[in-house]
């Protein structure tokens, strides 16, 4: 279904951006918009990373704690 959507709205984004050139009359409102909608998506999978990210780190910690400690058997 995701996919669906995915693919949905990316077959209407030439169309409504054509159509939004045609009623401006030029292309710096369409290309605006393109920024505008790049910025959203960076800053959103920015957003979703760091939570990743942290949720990995805490789970790392979280084993690590639960094992014994280790120690240095090497010979100096």
């Amino acid at each position: 279904m995701a996919q669906y959507v995915g693919y949905l709205m990316a077959a209407a984004g030439p169309l409504l951006l054509g159509i939004l050139h045609d009623s401006t009359g030029s292309w710096t409102l369409p290309l605006v918009v393109l920024v505008a909608l790049g910025a959203a998506r960076a800053a959103a999978g920015t957003a979703q990373g760091a939570t990743a990210w942290c949720a990995v780190r805490h789970a790392d910690e979280a084993v690590r704690s639960a094992l014994p400690p280790q120690h240095d058997d090497s010979p100096t």
